[in-house]
């Protein structure tokens, strides 16, 4: 497929008209196939997807509640990542844990 043919999708969040991006629901030993949805970045994460992985987090409560406003949306690995890619910006210092009272 040319790069003319590929298909845009628009957010299926009710009322959004932002491009989207496929997203897939991780399947259970019922499916047949994955179950694949349309939502936008901002919409992908209040469905429970990871804005850095693209992994379905939803329910999991370090997920949905994270250490920091600034890390809302990311997966447990992709936060960490985040912070070891720019330690200088959580207050850390090599392997020691980040300063809460930096990140808010």
């Amino acid at each position: 497929m040319s790069e003319l043919e590929k298909r845009v999708y628009i957010c299926q969040s009710f009322g959004c008209t932002e491009p989207a991006q496929e997203w897939q629901y991780p399947m259970t030993d019922d499916d047949i196939i994955a179950s694949t949805v349309y939502y936008c970045v901002d919409h992908a994460h209040q469905a429970g997807f990871c804005k850095g992985c693209g992994g379905f987090w939803g329910g999991v409560e370090s997920f949905e509640f994270p250490e920091s406003s600034l890390l809302q949306g990311y997966c447990y690995d992709c936060r960490e990542s985040i912070k070891h890619d720019a330690p200088e910006f959580w207050g850390l210092d090599d392997d020691e844990e980040y300063n809460e009272e930096y990140c808010y």
